[in-house]
């Protein structure tokens, strides 16, 4: 029979274990402003705080409006889209690390006007990424799933790592003037 103090020790050694276990799970943060607004204003999201590197930001608040990334962020992962409306986030010159598998959902936009998507996982995508500027980074991958789209547009030049993949079972579509480069580094 186990004395009551191996008991406890081994007690609090699952204790410890099972809290090292919850602090490493990644925190949900939901978007929680119907007027849309700028990513690092802690009052847009619910808790009250901007998801950073260790948290899931979610964008699936119904309703039709734009989130404006303003500022370089990483997260654990990212899901964009809800069941009614129209949900845009917008980057137009911030880097987004994103490093768990993340989705557009079908009413989902990613505008990407600039900056850089950076990754080491895929992103599925059964919504829209309007890719007019920026760059697609890292070892991570873009997938259009059926229904959804990547629309490639206007003047400005986009690239991507060699890396980086693109893989289609939607749409991709190219308008504009704009060069389309991979780079090997």
């Amino acid at each position: 029979m186990k004395s009551k103090g191996s008991f406890f020790r081994t007690f609090l050694l699952v204790l410890n274990l099972f809290s090292f276990v919850l602090l490493g799970r990644a925190t949900t943060i939901s978007w929680n402003n119907p007027s849309g607004g700028v990513w690092n204003d802690a009052v847009n999201w619910s808790p009250a705080q901007v998801p950073g590197a260790s948290d899931i930001a979610q964008i699936v608040l119904d309703g039709t409006y734009t989130v404006t990334l303003n500022g370089n962020v990483s997260l654990d992962g990212l899901i964009l889209g809800a069941a009614s409306g129209t949900q845009t986030l917008l980057n137009s010159s911030s880097t987004l690390t994103l490093n768990a598998v993340s989705s557009v959902g079908a009413n989902g936009v990613f505008e990407m006007g600039g900056g850089i998507l950076n990754g080491s996982v895929a992103m599925s995508v059964s919504g829209i990424i309007n890719w007019t500027g920026g760059q697609f980074s890292g070892v991570g991958a873009i997938d259009v799933l059926s229904g959804g789209l990547l629309a490639i547009s206007g003047t400005s030049n986009k690239s991507f790592n060699s890396a980086f993949t693109i893989n289609n079972g939607g749409l991709i579509t190219w308008s504009g003037d704009g060069n389309l480069q991979a780079s090997s580094g």
